[in-house]
């Protein structure tokens, strides 16, 4: 039944009349039907009065013309509510109604419920299930004209502000969309959600007590049927199928004296009189006894003169004058429609119809000829006109006519058509690109050298500015060893090679000196933690030793390790890996080469516009580094993750908010990009230092699910503990994702090639640059301490002297304590993360309330594609807080989305913290690497020991390199 009576029934005054309770056969025939041509369906219906009478043509196969439509719609206009709704989808067909409507005994799934309780309590409604789509394309200008009001476009929240009044006319626009193509969501969805939209709307007029006049329609079909060729004989009969009959074509109209002379044809032949039309269509072609008299031709000059009577109530006589010239320019003769002239009663209208022209020699043809400027107005009169006229495919010849037959047909479309103009536009824009690719091939260089193993690294544009940073790799160059290094130093060169990081960095001002002693002088070394207990943390003290050797201190490194980064190291080949987590019988051959392997023990993304971003750019370490952007972020949600959206068209298509709410938090996002510290009026009554977010979220009534997806995915907390605090850190947060998402695009994360041991090996050839001294495979014994303040440092029977020192809190056990824990599992996968469209690495936030959780979990996956693994092979690494005696099963949410795995590799570390700030011992110690998946937190602990050490606050101006210095490198 037609869409289970989503559109069941129309009611004439009173009485209701079950003229479209349609035979599921009308709907498969509508389709048949359409082939060569698009309509869609028209739903009317008003909350007043009776407004339309059954309509008797409105059958199976019928395809209502834009004239047919004015005579349905104007007593609707005339006599209806002035407030017209015109409910406007991207695409609909009648179709829809039946896939969707509860036709087959699912009358509850139904997609249309509250388009069908407005049609049953509605006094008048009328369907038409098929509408030429030139009709609905000029429907909006045509109630426009009608009412004499412009379209307002409206949503359900801009509905409830108006005030509306039942007398003064109003046209409101709503669009609805369907994007069953687009594969984001499934048709029923769609349409579920627009039925939502109208009952809210006609909700909304009934509770302000306002009649309207609404109408649901689409700018095209969602569905476009295809013709079968027919071939007799060949097929039976067919279910549910309804013989169509081929259209009549009539012949012209023809006027003979000895011959014919003149044709004159016209698919539809419509005119007007005071507003009332009349279709001559059947009385003009086909007709035998049809009054041509007055008409006349010779060479030059003709007239068909066509009479009716009566029409309007009175004779009246339709005369097209045409002539004939010679014109020597193009040495041809050319025609002109003169005038067309309609007699009545005495009177004449006048036409100028001069566009109509062609070589005397061809016919005229135009697909509109009309008095309508919706239609082409090429029928011009200069003063008003009671009359109208429309001709639907016209054509006409009064010179050289040989038969019945039309000659060749001069068109009125231009040669340079839309379409032309389209292709020609397309084919310049797709050359440009041609030119500028084969431009960008062309001026591709081979780089001047290659240290790295692996190959040529990938260059990319600067990022930043005012630095002078490239942000290109020139190699991959290791920090070279200093000068002045004694003995047991090593030279700061050669790949990451894995074993247990233990690093420690101090150094002196400028009266630094190294002295040797016997082997056990001094106290005992201090006990270290155990193994899998130990504070391991290097990427803070490399960042710092390269800084104060650009600020001239004298810097000695020294590292147990026989590489740099430690804990923040790359391990490769795969073989250390699976050696370093005791799984003895060594990676399968499926596995590929364990050379091709550089696997983070602690993953991090950067953040584009970040802190360690800057401290790259201002260092210039971006010279010995390449990255990459991070493909998407994604946010986990009842289940299923979703991608945190990068752009407009994203945000719009993305199910993480309702429609409605998606408007609200536009609000909020533009608030936050306005937002300006020191600019009051840009506060809108909150006050960044005692309003808490919670009390923000409050004030843009933003719901729980995009609190979560705010707070965590944006701001990056790792719990609600921000929601009860001063407003401004959340929006300072919120602002550096979106400037970091700004500088690429796909999402506000980058990552190293060949992993994060790049970091720290970057910022050790940049202390080294600066005259820093850096040890590896030397241990360290002691912790030389005088009167409470460190003084040195002993390493098999030396001692270096210092006045301050920075370690990690595995040298100095009594000086920290434990915090928490965290377990991180690193696992290999042959395939990329479900549901993120194949991307070669991504992060994806599980927020706490998600999963009940005090704390988030985090995951973050990179591939192949950024030289830390195999072809073909994927690296995920899911780490949150432990809070339970049982960790993995903490993960299982996380690990849940990474199935399949291939291996996995779990580590469960303990995080420690200091217990005091070193300002008396002068001993400064970094925390332990948190959860998160970012570089931030790891920041903020480098300017919080730099301003310890310093005394003054981390200014990123200092950390810029001298320009022909000792040791520095001129700038390129």
């Amino acid at each position: 039944m037609m869409a289970a009576t989503v559109v069941s029934r129309m009611r004439m005054g009173t009485r209701r009349l079950p003229v479209l309770w349609l035979p599921l056969s009308l709907l498969v025939v509508v389709a048949a039907a359409v082939a060569t041509e698009q309509q869609v369906p028209l739903v009317l219906w008003s909350s007043d009065r009776d407004l339309w009478t059954p309509v008797a043509d409105t059958h199976e196969g019928h395809i209502t013309s834009d004239m047919q439509l004015s005579t349905y719609l104007d007593p609707a206009l005339e006599l209806g509510p002035r407030n017209v709704l015109l409910f406007l989808q991207d695409k609909l067909s009648i179709e829809d109604f039946t896939a969707y409507g509860g036709v087959f005994g699912n009358k509850q799934d139904s997609a249309f419920s509250n388009l069908e309780n407005a049609l049953d309590l509605a006094p008048s409604s009328l369907v038409l299930p098929a509408v030429d789509w030139y009709a609905i394309s000029t429907l909006t200008t045509y109630l426009q004209e009608k009412l004499g009001a412009s379209p307002l476009h409206v949503d359900l929240a801009t509905l409830k502000e108006l005030k509306l009044n039942a007398s003064l006319p109003a046209l409101l626009l709503i669009r609805l969309p369907y994007t069953a193509s687009s594969g984001l969501m499934a048709p029923r969805e769609v349409l579920t959600g627009n039925d939502e939209v109208i009952g809210q709307v006609l909700s909304t007029l009934k509770s302000e007590d306002v009649p309207y006049t609404a109408a649901l329609t689409a700018v095209r079909p969602s569905r476009v049927a295809r013709d079968v060729p027919m071939v007799a004989g060949t097929l039976g009969r067919q279910l549910l199928q309804t013989q169509v009959a081929a259209p009549m074509i009539h012949p012209p109209v023809s006027y003979n004296d000895t011959a014919p002379r003149i044709l004159f044809w016209a698919q539809n032949f419509s005119v007007a009189y005071k507003d009332e039309w009349k279709d001559l269509t059947s009385l003009t072609f086909g007709v035998e006894n049809l009054n041509l008299t007055g008409s006349f031709w010779n060479d030059s000059f003709a007239i068909l003169s066509l009479t009716y009577e009566p029409l309007f109530g009175a004779t009246v006589t339709f005369k097209f004058i045409l002539a004939s010239r010679f014109y020597p320019v193009s040495a041809r003769y050319w025609f002109t429609m003169e005038r067309l002239e309609i007699h009545s009663n005495g009177s004449v209208a006048h036409f100028n119809v001069s566009q109509v022209t062609g070589p005397s020699i061809y016919s005229f043809h135009c697909e509109y000829v009309s008095s309508l400027s919706k239609k082409g107005n090429l029928l011009v009169t200069n003063v008003p006109s009671l009359w109208q006229m429309t001709l639907h495919d016209f054509q006409i010849q009064a010179f050289n006519v040989t038969g019945e037959q039309f000659s060749y047909a001069s068109d009125c479309a231009g040669f340079f058509s839309p379409g032309i103009w389209m292709g020609l536009l397309t084919t310049l824009f797709m050359l440009f690109i041609f030119t500028y690719g084969l431009h960008m091939i062309l001026s591709l260089k081979t780089m001047d050298r290659f240290d790295d193993h692996k190959g040529p690294t990938i260059t990319l544009t600067q990022i930043g500015s005012g630095t002078g940073a490239r942000w290109a790799g020139r190699g991959g160059a290791r920090a070279a060893p200093a000068h002045g290094s004694f003995a047991g130093a090593a030279p700061a060169t050669g790949p990451p090679r894995p074993a247990p990081p233990r690093p420690v960095f101090l150094w002196t001002r400028k009266d630094c000196r190294c002295t040797r002693s016997r082997a056990g002088a001094g106290s005992q070394a201090p006990e270290t933690l155990p193994e899998n207990k130990r504070g391991k943390k290097v990427i803070s003290e490399c960042i710092l030793s390269g800084i104060m050797s650009v600020n001239g201190k004298k810097v000695l490194h020294m590292d147990r390790n026989p590489y740099y980064g430690g804990e923040s190291s790359s391990i490769t080949p795969l073989e250390e890996l699976y050696k370093r987590f005791q799984l003895l019988e060594g990676p399968p051959e499926s596995m590929g080469r364990g050379r091709d392997w550089n696997v983070d023990l602690i993953p991090k993304f950067l953040m584009a516009n970040g802190q360690l971003v800057k401290m790259l750019l201002y260092t210039e370490v971006t010279r010995y580094l390449d990255f990459k952007v991070v493909e998407g972020s994604f946010v986990y949600k009842g289940g299923k993750i979703y991608k945190v959206p990068s752009t407009e068209t994203e945000a719009l298509a993305s199910n993480l908010m309702g429609m409605f709410e998606k408007r609200r938090f536009r609000k909020f996002l533009v608030f936050v990009a306005n937002f300006d510290e020191n600019d009051p009026k840009t506060f809108e009554g909150v006050d960044p230092q005692t309003t808490s977010m919670r009390d923000v979220y409050r004030k843009f009534d933003l719901g729980q699910d995009v609190i979560d997806f705010t707070g965590h995915a944006l701001a990056l907390y790792r719990t609600d503990d921000y929601l009860d605090q001063p407003c401004l850190e959340t929006i300072n947060r919120i602002k550096l994702y979106s400037e970091s998402l700004a500088r690429y695009g796909k999402s506000p994360y980058l990552y190293p090639l060949y992993g994060l041991g790049e970091l720290p090996q970057g910022f050790a050839r940049l202390s080294a640059i600066y005259g820093g001294t850096y040890m590896l495979n030397k241990p360290v014994d002691d912790i030389i301490m005088e009167n409470g303040k460190v003084v040195g440092v002993k390493s098999e029977g030396e001692v270096a002297r210092c006045k301050q020192l920075i370690c990690d809190p595995s040298y100095i056990p009594d000086r920290v304590r434990k915090a928490g824990q965290v377990i991180r599992i690193i696992c290999i996968l042959s395939h990329p993360i479900k549901n993120t469209n194949d991307a070669n690495s991504c992060q994806i936030i599980i927020p706490q309330n998600q999963v009940n959780r005090k704390s988030d979990i985090y995951v973050c996956m990179i591939s192949y594609a950024h030289n830390v693994a195999a072809q073909g092979k994927y690296i995920a690494i899911a780490s949150t807080t432990v809070e339970t005696a049982e960790p993995e099963k903490e993960v299982e949410p996380a690990l849940e989305l990474l199935e399949p795995i291939d291996q996995k590799f779990v580590a469960i570390s303990d995080l420690y913290e200091p217990i005091d700030d070193g300002s008396e011992s002068q001993v400064f110690c970094s925390c332990s690497y948190d959860a998160t998946t970012h570089f931030e937190t790891t920041c903020n602990d480098i300017k919080d020991i730099y301003k310890r050490m310093a005394g003054s606050a981390f200014d990123f101006e200092n950390m810029k390199r001298k320009q022909n210095d000792v040791f520095g490198e001129a700038d390129q």
